[in-house]
């Protein structure tokens, strides 16, 4: 079975006084092999147009393209793990590893480590990459949050609201 689906971003990024903003869309394929605890998945992230800008030059600020491949399993009903490659324009290839945990049917706990092979060896602090959050689930409504730890530039908050067709 091969599922295809498309995700539509609105991106708006502060700095100080400033701001800019653009849209966005990801597409992404999975597939379920045999297996059927195995998916495999495909994406292709960031592919957009910015709206407004910092100053009033227009300066364009290149979207960060972004290819992904990536294996999910699920263990049992409420235990699934995955793992993720992804290479994003001019920077390194990076990866990482998750686990998703229904603890019932409206709650997820979640849990990952993103690693980059650039800071493999350079990184010293080993809390960095690491990600904790949960999902709230009513109806066709998810509400995401996440807390993620980028090393000595402390924590970045994620929240996504999502609604399913």
């Amino acid at each position: 079975m091969l599922t295809v689906g498309v995700n539509a971003k609105y991106i708006m990024e502060t700095i100080d006084d400033n701001s800019a903003t653009a849209i966005a869309a990801d597409v992404g394929l999975i597939h379920q092999p045999v297996n059927k605890h195995l998916k495999v998945g495909l994406t292709i992230r960031n592919l957009g147009y910015q709206v407004t800008y910092f100053s009033d030059s227009e300066y364009k600020e290149k979207f960060p393209i972004t290819y992904a491949g990536g294996l999910c399993y699920t263990f049992s009903e409420k235990v699934l793990a995955n793992y993720e490659l992804d290479k994003a324009a001019g920077q390194d290839i990076a990866g990482g590893i998750g686990a998703d945990w229904k603890v019932h049917p409206m709650l997820a706990i979640r849990g990952g480590y993103k690693f980059d092979g650039s800071d493999w060896n350079t990184d010293s602090n080993y809390l960095s990459g690491l990600s904790v959050g949960l999902g709230l689930n009513w109806k066709k409504l998810v509400l995401d949050y996440a807390i993620s730890s980028y090393g000595d530039l402390g924590a970045l908050n994620h929240i996504s609201l999502r609604y399913s067709f």
